[in-house]
C-alpha cells in the first residue's frame, strides 16, 4: 500500500468553526462500578489524543463517531456505551467532551450548532443503530422474494444512515485502526461521500500502518507467538512460513491443544477444534518443510473442571503441572518446562529480529495471581533485545497491566488487533483505507 498517497490531517484547509466528523478507536475495556461504567484500559484513547489536539488547535467542531462491543441486532446495551469514553476522553483532553446518549439526528444537529470552535462532541456507540452493520435477519420460512425486499430495506436504510452521518461534518477523519477492516458503515461508506481535498487519516491509524509495512517487508530473523482460543489466526501463520526463513513458531493457549494433537501429543478430544485438525496438520507440515521451528507446550499448568472458578477466588496454593493433560481437567496455562523454553528463545532472540505476539498462553484472569505463564513472557520480554509487536486488545491490556514495558523503545502496542494481522497477511483487507484510495 502506497502511505504516503493517504492524505493526512494536517493537509485539510480546516477554519474556525468548520465541522469534523471523526470516526475514532473507542473500543476499550470497560467494567461496572456501581452504576457507571468505567474504562479501565486507557491506553487506545490516549492514541486518539494527538488528532483531536490537531482538530481542537485548528478551531474544528467536533463530532466523533466510533463503536464499543458488539451490540446483538444494533439493539441498546448500556454495557457498551461511549459515554466512558467520552469521559476519559474528557480528562485527558482537559476539555468538555459533550455526550448524546440516542441516535436523533435532529437532536444531534441542534447540539452541533451550539458547538464553540474547538468544541467536542461524542455520538452514541455506532453498533446501536441497526443501519451501521450489514446484517439481517432470515428465516427458513422466508421466500425469495420477502428476503430480497429485507435486503433492499436493509441497503436503503444502511444509505440513509450514511447520508445522515455526513451530513454532521464538512470533514471526515478516520482513526480507527483495529476497525479498518470491518465492512461497517461509519468505517467504508464515509470516506467515498467527501471530496478527496476534505476526507484525511487520522495519526494513530497512520503511524500503526507505517509499522505495519515494515512488519510485512521484514525478512529477517522472527518469533511469532500465537495464542488464545481463536484459530483464525491460522492465515498469519501461513503467510510468514517461508523456505530459509529464520522462523520460530510458539503455540501456547487453547490454539495449541488442536496444534498438539495434530504433532501426534496426547490430548484430551474434547480439548481440540476436529474442524480445523486437518488444517493444523497441514501447517506442521508445511512449517517442517521450510525448516521452521515449531514450540508446543511440554507441560501444563491444570484444574479440575470442578474447580475452574476457584482460580477466580485465590482458593488453589499449590498448582498441578503435568506433561498430560487428563481427561475431566482445564489446562488454564503451560507449565514451567514451557514457560522456561519460551523465555529462553525470547531472551536469546538477536537485535536484529523480530517478535509477534497475539493470544495470552492461558486464561485472563482478573487476579492476576495463577497467570504465570503471561508473567513469565513479561519478565522475558524486558530483557530481550528484539523488537517485540504486541497486537489484540485482550494481549495488549494484559501485557499492561502485569508489567511495565510501556515506553520501552523496543516494545510496540498496537491498537489493532484482529484488523492488525490481517493487513500483514492481505493489506486490501482494510477496507476503510482502500475507501480513501479508490
Amino acid at each position: 500500500m502506497n502511505i504516503q498517497a493517504l492524505p493526512r490531517v494536517d493537509s485539510l484547509k480546516i477554519v474556525p468553526g468548520d465541522t469534523v466528523l471523526a470516526r475514532m478507536t473507542l473500543d476499550v475495556p470497560m467494567l461496572r462500578d456501581g452504576e457507571r461504567m468505567l474504562v479501565t484500559d486507557d491506553s487506545r484513547l490516549r492514541k486518539m489524543v494527538p488528532t483531536l489536539e490537531e482538530l481542537i488547535s485548528k478551531g474544528a467542531r467536533t463530532v466523533i463517531i466510533g463503536h464499543v462491543g458488539r451490540p446483538i441486532h444494533g439493539k441498546y446495551d448500556p454495557e457498551k456505551t461511549t459515554e466512558p469514553a467520552a469521559i476519559r476522553l474528557a480528562q485527558l483532553l482537559g476539555k468538555q467532551v459533550a455526550y448524546l446518549p440516542d441516535w436523533d439526528f435532529k437532536t444531534i444537529a441542534d447540539m452541533l450548532k451550539q458547538l464553540p470552535p474547538g468544541g467536542l462532541m461524542m455520538c452514541p456507540n455506532a453498533r446501536f443503530n441497526p443501519s451501521e452493520q450489514d446484517e439481517i435477519v432470515i428465516t427458513a420460512t422466508m421466500s425469495i422474494e420477502e428476503v430480497i425486499k429485507l435486503q433492499t430495506k436493509k441497503r436503503q436504510e444502511r444509505e440513509a444512515f450514511a447520508n445522515s452521518l455526513c451530513g454532521l461534518g464538512k470533514y471526515f477523519i478516520f482513526d480507527d485502526a483495529p476497525a479498518a477492516w470491518r465492512p461497517t458503515n461509519s468505517s467504508v461508506n464515509l470516506a467515498p461521500m467527501f471530496p478527496s481535498d476534505r476526507r484525511a487519516i487520522g495519526s494513530c491509524c497512520l503511524h500503526e500502518l507505517e509499522l505495519l509495512e515494515q512488519l510485512r517487508a521484514f525478512t529477517g530473523p522472527l518469533i511469532l507467538m500465537v495464542g488464545g482460543d481463536k484459530l483464525d489466526k491460522l492465515p498469519l501463520i501461513r503467510h510468514f512460513i517461508k523456505p530459509g526463513r529464520q522462523l520460530i513458531l510458539i503455540f501456547f493457549g487453547k490454539m495449541s491443544f488442536t496444534f498438539s494433537a495434530a504433532n501426534g501429543n496426547d490430548i484430551p478430544v474434547d480439548l481440540v477444534d476436529q474442524t480445523m485438525l486437518q488444517e493444523a496438520e497441514d501447517i506442521l507440515t508445511l512449517a517442517h518443510n521450510a525448516g521452521a521451528t515449531l514450540v508446543l507446550p511440554s507441560d501444563y499448568v491444570i484444574v479440575s473442571k470442578g474447580d475452574l472458578l476457584r482460580l477466580m477466588s485465590d482458593d488453589l496454593t499449590t498448582p498441578n503441572e503435568p506433561k498430560v493433560i487428563p481427561y475431566g481437567h482445564v489446562a488454564y496455562d503451560i507449565g514451567h518446562e514451557a514457560r522456561a523454553a519460551v523465555g529462553k528463545i525470547i531472551k536469546e532472540a538477536p537485535a536484529g529480529a523480530k517478535i509477534i505476539w497475539d493470544g495470552a498462553p492461558g486464561l485472563i484472569i482478573s487476579n492476576g495471581r495463577y497467570m504465570f505463564g503471561a508473567l513469565r513472557i513479561c519478565e522475558a520480554l524486558a530483557g530481550t533485545k528484539a523488537q517485540v509487536n504486541i497486537f489484540g486488545g485482550d494481549t495488549v491490556g494484559l501485557v499492561r497491566s502485569l508489567s511495565s514495558l510501556e515506553g520501552k523503545e523496543n516494545v510496540i502496542f498496537f491498537t489493532a488487533g484482529g484488523s492488525g494481522l490481517a493487513y500483514l497477511v492481505n493489506p486490501q483487507s482494510w477496507s476503510a483505507i482502500q475507501a480513501f484510495l479508490n
